[in-house]
């Protein structure tokens, strides 16, 4: 339904993402095949219609801008900011004529466009914050603190002979970016075989994602062309250190324990990773046309499997395990947070189920409450004393008596307070749109 709203001559969606103000982003990377180049970005609402879309960065008129690789957003209202990758070499796709010739994505910068509360097409050009450091990035994500990860990829056997490429963290509060931390390209691990190490290394890095609450920042590769390598690869958010048993083989590459070529190219084309909030790992096949969803070793499943369900886009087909996606919260408590907060629900707008965390910097009697438009109650969430620490609940959709509720907008409202009861409780409330 995006693309049908883009006219025929904008060139076709690369990625899309939903900002913190609930609206869906959408940008456009051109091939090396388009004549001339196209890339821009547009917004709209959460069921992307007619009325709501507009564009921010012309998909004709590149004037201000390049196409685009990855895009995300910060901020709301006059805070909303949109940081882009844009890649500014003459060809800008996958179609190279051999592996060692060196073009598709050599040159890029990352860009930042204080949108604010504008409307319509930005004006300005944009602030340039990496260039000649980031040679080759494409794709980007941002940390609640602010720091940026930048995954940069290669093609061809530059990929090994450069070890500029990889993974990077960058700090970005000082008048000039500042990097943290680098992950060479050829340091990411290959499969056990000798003879499928080199290839497995010249692959590029072709999807970034955060799984913050634990830590961890994973990337995939792309163009392992069947081989049983690790093609998605977990780091340590903080250092940038290899975690693990947080790297695998998508379940098109392995069987169990079976590490065998498979036929029809097992791995090949992981074109892009996200996280959901419960920390499984979803993986975009471009090859096999599915998405698949791992859950990782400290999770209910193992990398080797898939959950809770996985979509072969070509027979529409689902195919779910057994784990009880229910209602659940989680008391672990990690480090004991400064003051009380809560965050917005991930993943929202939702359809299955979405996961609200919050903070209590001491002991605490708990209310969690799903409101309707109308003030009434939906479903109570938590209804306990907890101890100090972050927590999660997941919703599913459904009321007091388990029975599914309307698609719509709903509220989740806490009230927090002290076992002392000196202080006025802590009450917040907050959006959530539920999708059927």
């Amino acid at each position: 339904m995006i693309s049908t709203l883009l006219a025929t001559d904008e060139g076709a969606p690369f990625g899309a993402t939903v900002g913190p103000d609930d609206r869906v982003y959408l940008w456009v990377l051109a091939s090396n095949r388009d004549t001339p180049k196209h890339g821009g970005v547009a917004v709209g609402d959460a069921l992307w219609s007619n009325s709501s879309v507009e564009t921010i960065l012309d998909f004709n008129d590149l004037s201000n801008h390049n196409p685009i690789s990855d895009a995300i957003v910060v901020g709301e209202g006059t805070g909303r900011v949109l940081y882009t990758v844009e890649q500014t070499s003459a060809r800008t796709g996958s179609d190279n004529d051999s592996a060692t010739d060196g073009d598709g994505f050599d040159t890029s910068e990352i860009k930042r466009y204080a949108l604010g509360e504008t409307s319509g097409l930005f004006s300005g050009s944009g602030d340039v914050i990496l260039t000649a450091n980031t040679k080759n990035a494409f794709r980007i994500e941002m940390d609640s603190d602010g720091f940026l990860y930048v995954a940069q990829q290669s093609y061809d056997s530059l990929a090994v002979a450069d070890n500029i490429y990889g993974l990077s963290k960058w700090d970005l509060s000082g008048a000039s970016p500042v990097e943290m931390w680098h992950v060479n390209l050829d340091a990411a691990p290959p499969h056990d075989s000798p003879q499928n190490a080199l290839n497995a290394q010249a692959t590029s890095f072709a999807g970034l994602a955060l799984d913050e609450p634990r830590g961890r920042v994973y990337v995939s590769r792309r163009n392992t062309d069947g081989r049983p390598v690790h093609n998605v690869i977990g780091y340590s958010m903080e250092t940038g250190e290899l975690l693990p048993g947080m790297s695998f083989a998508t379940a098109l590459s392995i069987v169990g324990t079976d590490t065998t070529l498979l036929s029809g190219g097992g791995g090949n084309n992981i074109r892009d990773i996200a996280v959901d909030a419960a920390g499984n790992v979803l993986s975009v096949n471009s090859s096999s046309e599915a998405l698949r969803v791992h859950s990782p070793p400290d999770g209910p499943n193992n990398f080797n499997t898939y959950s809770p369900w996985a979509i072969d886009v070509g027979n529409s087909t689902v195919i779910a395990t057994p784990i009880d996606f229910a209602t659940s919260v989680d008391d672990k408590i990690s480090t004991i947070p400064l003051h009380y907060s809560i965050a917005q629900n991930y993943p929202n707008p939702f359809n299955a189920g979405t996961v609200i965390q919050y903070s209590l910097p001491i002991d605490s009697d708990v209310n969690l409450i799903i409101y309707d438009l109308l003030g009434r109650e939906v479903v109570s969430l938590v209804q306990t004393r907890q101890n100090a620490g972050t927590h999660s609940v997941q919703w599913l959709g459904t009321n007091n008596q388990d029975l599914p509720v309307a698609s719509g907008i709903y509220f989740y409202k806490i009230t927090a307070r002290s076992s002392s009861r000196v202080n006025q409780p802590f009450s917040v409330t907050k959006r959530l749109l539920y999708l059927k």
